[in-house]
């Protein structure tokens, strides 16, 4: 596989990454505005712990899209 396959593979797992962040972190905010309408206490935890766990979804990708970004530079350089 030549240097610009693999650059071009990288790009496009890049994409997919952003587009999956992007989707946890709309994900959360959806989930948070329904916990001011949940009466039930427990309801509420269970819809913070939800939207906790999408934020650490969404950074886990994050940390992700700095590697990919990183080896596309190395990529790049050759």
């Amino acid at each position: 596989m030549n240097g610009n396959a693999s650059t071009q593979q990288l790009r496009a797992e890049l994409r997919e990454v952003e587009r999956d962040m992007e989707d946890a972190r709309k994900t959360a905010a959806d989930i948070r505005l329904g916990v001011g309408e949940a009466e039930d206490p427990a309801d509420r935890g269970a819809l913070i712990q939800a939207a906790d766990e999408q934020d650490n979804l969404a950074d886990q990708m994050v940390m992700r899209r700095e590697d990919l970004l990183r080896r596309i530079a190395e990529a790049e350089r050759g």
